[in-house]
C-alpha cells in the first residue's frame, strides 16, 4: 500500500534507480517511517473523531449505531495497518 504511494508522491531522495535493474526502488526504512506515521495519525485521529460524532448525534439508538460503527472501522484498520491476532483485535474491540 505504502510503496505506489512513495514510488508515485514521493521526494527525489527517497527514491534511487536501481543500476542493475533500472527500475525505481525505495528504501525499507522510508516505507516503514511512511507507514508508522499514516497509523500514528489515524490512531490518534479514530478516538477524537468517534467522540465527536457522539456529542452531534441525539438519542440513544444513533449513538449505540455510531459506537458499532466506530468500533467496527477500528477493527479494520487494525486488521489491515497491523499484525495484530485475531485474538489481539477482538480483546481490543470489546473493550
Amino acid at each position: 500500500m505504502s510503496v505506489p504511494f512513495v514510488k508515485r508522491f514521493g521526494l527525489p531522495s527517497w527514491k534511487n534507480i536501481d543500476p542493475a535493474y533500472g527500475a525505481i526502488t525505495v528504501r525499507d526504512a522510508t516505507v516503514l517511517n511512511l507507514t508508522f506515521w499514516i497509523t500514528s495519525i489515524i490512531a490518534s485521529a479514530l478516538p477524537v473523531l468517534s467522540l465527536a460524532m457522539l456529542s452531534a448525534l441525539d438519542g440513544l439508538n444513533a449513538r449505540l449505531g455510531m459506537i458499532a460503527v466506530s468500533n467496527a472501522l477500528l477493527s479494520v484498520c487494525l486488521l489491515l495497518c497491523t499484525e495484530a491476532k485475531r485474538t489481539d483485535v477482538f480483546a481490543i474491540t470489546a473493550t
